[in-house]
């Protein structure tokens, strides 16, 4: 099943969905942009339109040389001139180091989430969940590094490790050493599964989010594995494109 990238906006634990992302796939061809792409074995081309990007090539307005193409094979990464989208504060940290923002539904024998990627409900196995945040920049900046899991973090740096026995967009239980504790989720800062993962991300959209699988280019817009779901996400969705990944 493949589903459009289409953003979330709403109160938490409502689904309304905005078409955003989406309409601009539909949008006439981009005008003149200055989109960067980092080569293999050469200086790197600056003030660029990307057009499209096939599995063989992508074909891109330069200055002077409109129709220009380039085999893949020599592309590193693609960086995109489109201002950003903003996001939701929550959302889940998979993995395999991909980041989704949404807003989480239920905590069943599978995650369910309302997905900015997908536009609506992205059935995830809980083994492919590293970490439910609900403040990214509070999570990042935790300096508790937990040895057990799953381990609640509160946006003072606290922690609460234990069973996990519910968790949504209003709040999270947990029951740990002290019997059971009830978080608002206006107080945490994540739920932690596993060591959130370093991988570099393949693939980051203008909302922020980040995907590591590796896309199937189908000219204008990619298609992307989310746990079980194939997504399609349009080139006007996207930030940056690393098809090489650093060393």
């Amino acid at each position: 099943m493949t589903e459009p990238l289409i953003p979330t906006l709403g109160r938490p634990g409502r689904l309304r969905p905005l078409a955003l992302l989406a309409l601009l796939a539909l949008l006439p061809p981009r005008p003149a942009a200055a989109d960067t792409l980092r080569l293999a074995d050469a200086a790197p081309l600056a003030n660029v339109t990307v057009r499209a990007i096939t599995a063989t090539a992508v074909r891109y307005d330069a200055p002077g040389a409109p129709g220009t193409e380039r085999p893949l094979a020599q592309v590193k990464s693609i960086q995109f001139s489109q201002p950003p989208v903003v996001a939701k504060p929550g959302g889940l940290i998979l993995a395999d180091g991909s980041r989704l923002s949404g807003v989480l539904a239920a905590w069943l024998p599978e995650l369910i989430f309302r997905s900015s990627l997908a536009g609506g409900r992205l059935d995830l196995p809980r083994e492919e969940v590293a970490a439910i945040y609900y403040s990214l920049p509070q999570l990042q900046r935790s300096p508790t590094k937990p040895a057990a899991f799953p381990t609640a973090l509160d946006l003072y740096g606290g922690g609460v490790t234990g069973r996990l026995l519910w968790a949504d967009a209003e709040s999270a239980g947990i029951r740990g050493a002290d019997g059971l504790k009830r978080f608002a989720a206006p107080a945490l800062a994540a739920i932690l599964f596993a060591p959130l993962p370093t991988a570099a991300p393949r693939l980051r959209l203008r909302n922020g989010d980040v995907l590591n699988a590796t896309p199937t280019c189908l000219g204008d817009s990619l298609k992307v594995k989310v746990g079980r779901t194939m997504v399609t996400v349009p080139l006007a969705a996207i930030a940056e494109i690393q098809f090489e990944q650093e060393k």
